[in-house]
């Protein structure tokens, strides 16, 4: 039996790893992974001692984590014993496979000298070389790691070039070392390390030693016998370019220092013989500068030192046709250099030789792809130094003629089957092939232009004819191949020498042209390119142009041939003008016309006039093309020509007609970079941008954004200012067509960052303009809810003179809105440049920007208040409150510019009337400078001390009404402010109807009603019953109504306590205002609600005045139906916005808390109101009113068995879900039939619901407004879910979602059927998300509710009658219901659980006790009750259904004689008669008789038992 025994290291085998032939060595190599490990036992600190054992482990990772401890460990200053065995460990450590363990290593390494100090002196001899060595790994990050760490150990450069001196001995032994004893089986473990593994170890620690050989050689070693071993230059032609670089280097090293000691034939045969056939990849630079220097230095060693048996000239080619190996470009230089100083005998004996060379050179350049030309350069330098060494000019002719020429020929046939193949910059090659070949011979110069032209002759000869669908190809290969020739000449500088050839080939073409009717225009391509080069007296192309070549226009040369007579100064455009031929040849031949047509060649106006017939509307692609032509000539630059196409197209691009042409024709100019940059810079650009952003805002989405595209190319090519600002200026002006507002204002923004914003604004003109149509509209009554100037609105008048024409964009914005938004939008963004400055535009935004700013206000306040713009949708709505909020902002910016607030402050002294601009003008100033008053109290005082002081006397009701809101508060503080109160009340109460007196006392009252507590209470008295009769009696105008109901609501908290019919007038006054008011009479019915609320909150009073709680009382009847009177009217509203309308109807809704509202009032109508308040009120009050009436109603239903039904204007409110909270409001009010009717009451609404199919939709729109079905469906958590405020919501959006929640709850509460037999109709789409959404938010409250519902139930039962007895468990959620069927045994009982999705799932019926009744029956019965919950939804239909059940089986049910019970043992009746007497038995008891008696008798009668 064999035995099989692993690889062991033996001492034999370790040994003979340790040396190469013939040698050995005493101890292991410190880089050898036999290396004895240091003695650790000195090291007091464990973790260290742990640490240095594992970077004697062979893993890496091991070792790098033992470096980064002995990183942190080793910080401070280190002890000796740890030093020493670092020295051992180090070497090692630092040549490690893994570049973070040698990284690691040399970090380590500087850390622990910069903490040694001089303590590690002696350990340097040991550790210097592999550290030094460090700095030339071949990975850069190890090599910065060490040059890093020797840099913080030896901080100056003087320090660190010390270390090669001192240790030189050291690091020369580590040379020894690596480069002649150690192996890659040496160096690495072959039973741990892959062979690839150790052979990189190998050649990178070789590397890093002849690395360190060369610096050691720079720094002038005198040792350099290593320089002679054989095994050093081998590695010329290792596999490795780290290797071989290194060796070259070294080689370039030693040849500059010392030549002595080295050995030639060793260098021959290893840089030669071996190295010069190998790859040279990745390191081709170095080995060509050592050849060179080689060569330079010992040119012998290509010869007498060359002693292999192949030649060193057949080594040479195959080296040269390897080319650059992928190197720089030098390279090349290199190689051409080492060509020219080799040894001539080594390499061309003969002329054989030579093109052998010239063939390998070649070779290699051809193999190049990226540094050609380099590559090419040097051929040519290498076959013009071949020619030099050759005596005879034949061999030399012959040379040229196959290794030069072909490089010209290659150019100008440029052929595909083309074995030369120049890249690059092939022109340039070829001029230096030409230029070489002029400096060896002129005749064959001569020779290689003939066979080019030749060459070219043939190539149009044998072009292919206009039938050949390759026609064309053919033809501009002839016409690029004239060009490649005649381009050389020109570029080679000897057009004398090839003048002839020039001239054969013009002829050659010309006679080509005329044989071929001018079809083959690669030939008239030829023609135009000799003219051009400067041939134009010769008399053949002179003939022709005037002979031949207005026949043959027509023809595919027609472009060469229209460029050529230009080129002649013989021009033939009015001929392609006119003609009538639309041919492709034709259209080519303008084309290039217009492209190159001078301006003096164009003077004739019939030329002019039919480019312009031509080029027409654009309508073509023809004409699109004839016109990129135009604008391309750089001739014509200014010419009228160019003008008037860019003219005609700025006009059609607004031309409905033709706006797609001219668009199309934009996109093709500004496509081009060169005619784009031009259109930007022309006089044209700004009127095609303004029109561009128009259609930029056109709803015909592809025109839009075409328009886009093309202003964003037009701007980008131009200066966007210098074409913005004459735009922005006529759009504020109002002058040609509006662009879009958003438009506008970007222009804007943009140009605000290159220009001072002023001259962005509107002139004072332009404000004028856009202000005056606007004072002419009428002032609503109604804005004096609103209006800071309160009742003062009544006596504005509109202008006398109205001027109605209002200049409007396609969106209806009129031009003042625009300017507004313009100019705020603009300032906002650019308000920290809002300096104080001086200039009309300025001044003229500081006088009518504010007054602009309230005819905004007043419209989004009130839509009808003006015509600022038409149409309030809620996107132009949320605009215009941000140019509000923005110039709000602007204002209180701008006041603190001194200029703005002084014009603002003495604007009051200019409010002299009652227009509307006066009132604008006022409303403006308080805007202004109200609010500086809370930063300067004494602004207004001190300016208007005279008006203020006798402003109880003024008539002037606008400017006195401004200057009371403006300075009330710092007025009303002073004594004087209260006489002003006391003069106007004691004005009122003589002269009620003095309405400018009235509206300064309310406009003081509003601000602060308590200076009401500083009059004598006697004054109020007086005041307020001439009030109180002045309106029952004498008021006979809206305006003095208004404004003496506004009075009174501040005067009565001051006189509520005050006995007197006054309080009866006043309540009769309201009543009578009440029952004739129009839709129309917001102001007054707001003040009259005002003075009611007074009232009710004084009957609130501790002390309630009695004569006001009679008059309340006593009218009880008739405000009821006043204020329902004004509910129905408040309710027809457009969708307007209308904000003091919305603020009466809120005020009434409060009013209307406990009015009993007549049956005429149509309470679901109003549902619809488009008014919130109105609609919340008829809510509130159906809400409160609906329950009430159920209970009567349930009563009636039970005696006059009527059918009940829903309402059929309620059933037609739900069937509209075009107002969503309308509709759910309704849903609302039907489910509040529910709660107070009776359980038959309920079944009737219930099957009224189903009859109509309105559950199915109310359940549709829940899931939309739910988002069930979105994956995030509404978070029910966040609502009541089982009760609802219309009173709480925080926006319309929360206020439909919290309803749709509350309603969903009230379906699954009062309606399950009916949301069950919907959910069983629906697809897994909306299933699954429901019953999840269901589950968690409304399940738990259902169940509770039902549990709640079913025990208020049981016990509303009769007592007598078997009643069901219910037992809830909520937690459980179960039901058991059980029936008393006999005292002497245990009920009948069953159980209902309520599943985890109830109601959407149906409850389950168990059975709990079966008494009395057979196991069929029991489960028929079980069965029976499942299905009547399942189909009806009802818990309470199922019990009664069981309960039914038990009475009928019980119906006429006997004891048994025996037990006298009804129910037996066996749970079952009496269920044997005796056919005798009658009477019936239990059969358990029967048996039990006859077992005990012994006799089969009956009990009773004593007779036989017979069963009947």
């Amino acid at each position: 039996m064999s035995r099989k025994f692993k690889s062991q290291a033996s001492s034999a085998r370790v040994a003979s790893n340790l040396g190469g032939f013939g040698t050995f060595q005493t101890s292991a190599s410190p880089l050898s992974y036999v290396a004895e490990q240091p003695d650790l036992n000195q090291i007091s600190e464990p973790n260290v001692v742990v640490a240095l054992k594992n970077l004697g482990k062979k893993d890496s990772t091991t070792k790098a984590k033992a470096l980064d401890e002995l990183l942190d460990s080793l910080k401070e200053n280190t002890d000796i014993a740890v030093l020493t065995a670092w020295s051992d460990l180090y070497p090692r450590t630092s040549i490690d496979n893994s570049q973070i363990v040698r990284r690691n290593a040399h970090a380590l390494q500087g850390q622990l000298t910069v903490n040694a100090g001089k303590k590690i002196a002696p350990l340097l001899p040991k550790l210097v070389p592999s550290w030094l060595a460090g700095t030339f790994d071949s990975d850069k990050s190890v090599a910065k790691a060490a040059s890093d760490a020797l840099d913080r150990s030896f901080t100056t450069p003087e320090k660190r070039g010390a270390l090669w001196k001192l240790y030189k001995d050291a690091i020369y032994e580590r040379i020894e070392d690596a480069l002649l004893y150690q192996t890659a089986n040496t160096l690495s473990d072959e039973r741990t390390t892959s062979p690839d593994e150790a052979e990189h170890k190998y050649v990178r620690i070789v590397g890093t030693g002849i690395r360190l050989l060369s610096q050691l050689i720079t720094d002038g070693l005198d040792k350099v016998e290593i320089l002679q071993e054989k095994k050093l230059w081998d590695f010329a032609h290792h596999e490795d370019s780290y290797l071989r670089n290194a060796v070259c280097n070294l080689l370039l090293t030693a040849l500059s220092r010392n030549t002595e000691t080295l050995d030639w034939t060793v260098l021959s045969t290893s840089f030669l013989y071996k190295a010069l056939s190998k790859s040279q990849m990745g390191s081709s630079r170095a080995y060509a500068q050592a050849l060179c220097k080689l060569t330079e230095m010992r040119p012998t060693v290509w010869t007498t030192d060359y002693t292999a048996k192949t030649a060193a000239s057949k080594r040479l080619l195959q080296y040269l046709r390897q080319g650059s190996q992928n190197g720089p470009q030098d390279v090349w230089s290199l190689l051409a250099r080492l060509v020219q100083i080799i040894p001539s005998r080594a390499h061309v004996d003969n002329i054989r030789d030579a093109h052998d060379l010239a063939e390998a050179f070649r070779s290699g350049v051809l193999n190049e792809r990226i540094h050609v030309d380099a590559a090419w350069h040097s051929y040519i330098e290498v076959c013009s130094c071949l020619c030099d060494q050759m005596t005879s000019e034949d061999k030399r002719d012959s040379f040229i003629e196959q290794n030069m020429i072909p490089i010209i020929l290659s150019y100008v046939n440029r052929s595909a089957d083309d074995k030369w193949r120049i890249g690059g910059r092939a022109e340039k090659t070829a001029v230096a092939a030409a230029e070489a070949i002029l400096s060896e011979s002129n005749g064959i110069y001569e020779k290689a232009w003939s066979s080019a032209t030749d060459s070219t002759i043939e190539k149009m000869r044998l072009s292919l004819p206009e039938s050949s669908k390759d026609f064309r190809t053919s033809q501009d290969a002839v016409a690029a191949q004239g060009r490649r020739l005649l381009g050389l000449q020109r570029a080679a500088g000897t057009e004398p020498e090839t003048q002839k050839f020039s001239i054969a080939l013009l002829h050659a073409a010309l006679d080509l042209l005329k044989s071929r009717n001018g079809k083959p225009y690669g030939a008239a391509s030829i023609v135009d390119d000799i003219a051009v080069k400067g041939y134009t007296d010769d008399d053949a192309l002179l003939q022709f142009v005037v002979n031949d070549l207005p026949k043959l226009l027509d023809g595919p040369s027609c472009e060469q041939l229209v460029s050529l007579s230009l080129h002649l100064e013989k021009p033939v455009g009015l001929a392609l003008l006119q003609s009538p031929s639309q041919s492709p040849n034709i259209v080519r031949g303008t084309e290039c016309f217009l492209r190159n047509v001078s301006q003096s060649q164009l003077e004739s106006e019939r030329v002019q006039s039919s480019i312009l017939d031509k080029i027409g509307s654009f309508e073509s692609e023809t004409s699109r093309a004839y016109v990129v032509s135009v604008l391309a000539n750089p001739s014509l630059q200014d010419h009228e020509v160019k003008r008037e196409v860019l003219s005609r197209l700025t006009a059609l691009v607004s031309a409905e007609d033709s706006q797609l042409n001219a668009l199309s024709m934009l996109e093709t100019i500004l496509s081009q970079h060169a005619l784009a940059r031009d259109l930007s810079s022309s006089d044209f650009a700004p009127q095609l941008s303004s029109k561009l952003l128009m259609l930029a805002d056109s709803p015909d989405a592809s025109l839009s954004d075409r328009a886009n595209a093309l202003t964003t190319a037009l701007n980008a090519r131009g200066d966007v200012t210098t074409s913005s600002i004459p735009i922005i200026r006529q759009q504020l002006s109002g002058t040609g067509d509006a662009l879009s507002i958003l438009t506008l204002t970007d222009l804007g923004l943009k140009s605000a960052n290159t220009v001072e914003t002023q001259e962005l604004l509107p002139d004072e003109q332009d404000w004028l303009a856009a202000l005056k149509p606007h004072f002419s509209s009428p002032t609503q009554s109604s804005l004096a809810i609103t209006s800071p100037l309160r009742g003062a609105i009544w006596d504005v008048e509109p202008n006398r003179n109205p001027n109605t024409s209002v200049v409007r964009d396609a969106e209806d914005f009129s031009l003042l809105f625009r300017i507004v938004f313009f100019v705020t939008k603009v300032l906002i963004a650019n308000k920290d440049k809002l300096a104080p400055s001086v200039g009309p535009r300025n001044e003229a935004l500081y006088q009518y920007l504010p007054i602009a700013l309230q005819l905004v206000n007043e419209k989004v306040t009130l839509d009808s208040a003006n015509d600022i713009w038409l149409g309030s949708t809620d996107e132009v709505l949320s605009a215009a409150a941000d140019v509000l909020s923005e110039g709000s902002q602007l204002l209180e910016a701008l006041r603190d510019d001194e200029g703005f607030m002084q014009y603002w402050l003495a604007k009051g002294h200019q409010i002299d009337g009652t227009s509307r601009e006066d009132y604008l003008g006022a409303l403006a100033f308080l805007n202004v400078v109200g609010n500086v008053v809370n930063r300067q109290p004494k602004v207004v005082s001190q300016e208007y001390e005279e008006e203020l002081q006798k402003i109880y006397k003024s008539e002037n009701i606008l400017q006195s009404s401004a200057l009371l809101a403006a300075d009330a508060e710092s007025l009303l503080a002073t004594q004087a402010g209260v006489r002003v109160v006391n003069e106007l009340i004691s004005d009122i109460t003589q002269r009620p109807s003095h309405f400018t007196r009235i509206v300064q006392l309310n406009i003081l009252l509003r601000i602060d009603p308590t200076v009401l507590e500083k009059v004598q209470q006697q004054r109020l008295v007086f005041l307020f019953k001439n009030i109180a009769k002045y309106l029952k009696d004498e008021a006979d105008g809206p305006k003095t109504l208004s404004e003496c109901f506004v009075l009174a609501s501040q005067v009565i908290p001051f006189v509520q306590d005050i006995y007197g019919e006054h309080w009866e007038t006043l309540v009769s006054s309201l009543v009578d205002i009440w029952e004739f008011l129009a839709s129309d009479d917001v102001a007054i019915l707001h003040s009259s609600l005002l003075a009611y609320a007074r009232l009710r909150r004084a009957l609130k009073a501790e002390e309630v005045n009695d004569d006001l709680q009679e008059a309340l009382s006593t009218n009880k009847s008739n405000i009821d139906a006043g204020l329902s009177h004004c509910l129905q009217a408040l309710s027809t509203m457009s969708a307007e916005v209308d904000q003091p309308r919305s603020i009466t109807a809120e005020l009434l809704r409060r009013q209307l808390t406990g009015v009993v509202v007549p049956d005429s009032i149509d309470l679901f109508a109003l549902l619809g109101s488009g008014l919130p308040a109105v609609r919340r009120a008829a809510y509130d009050i159906q809400h409160r009113t609906i329950p009430q009436k159920q209970e009567q109603l349930s009563v009636d239903l039970a005696l006059d068995q009527k059918v009940a039904q829903l309402p059929d204007e309620l059933l037609q409110l739900i069937a509209d879900t075009a107002d969503p909270q309308r509709y759910l409001l309704s849903w609302k009010i039907v489910f509040d039939h529910y709660p107070k009717a009776s359980y038959k009451l309920r079944e009737a609404y219930t099957a009224n619901l189903k009859a109509n199919g309105c559950a199915d939709g109310l359940l549709d729109f829940l899931m939309e407004k739910l988002r069930i079905t979105s994956g995030r469906p509404v978070d029910a958590s966040r609502f009541d879910i089982t009760d609802y405020d219309l009173d709480m919501s925080d926006s319309y959006d929360h206020d439909v979602q919290w309803l749709s929640v509350h309603l969903y709850f009230l379906c699954l509460s009062y309606v399950p059927g009916l949301v069950k037999d919907w959910f069983l109709q629906q697809k897994n789409r909306i299933k699954t998300p429901l019953e999840s959404w269901t589950q968690k938010h409304m399940t738990p409250l259902i169940v509770s509710t039902s549990l709640a519902t079913v025990t208020d139930w049981s016990s509303s039962q009769d007592k007598d009658d078997r009643p069901v007895e219910i037992k809830a468990s909520p937690r459980g959620s179960e039901v058991v219901a059980s029936i008393q069927v006999d005292p002497e045994s245990p009920p009948i009982s069953l159980s209902i659980s309520l599943p985890s999705a109830y109601p959407l799932e149906s409850p389950v019926v168990t059975s709990r006790n079966r008494v009395g009744v057979s196991e069929k029956n029991w489960q028929s019965w079980l069965r029976t009750f499942q299905i009547i919950i399942f189909s009806s939804g009802s818990i309470i239909e199922g019990l009664i259904a069981f309960r039914r059940n038990v009475q009928g089986a019980l119906k006429g049910q006997s004891e048994c004689a025996i037990c006298y019970s009804i129910i037996g043992t066996d749970m079952q009746t009496p269920n044997k008669k005796c056919g005798t007497c009658k009477n019936m038995f239990h059969g358990v008891c029967l048996f039990r008789w006859f077992k005990s008696s012994n006799s089969s008798s009956c009990p009773l009668c004593r007779n036989n038992f017979n069963y009947a």
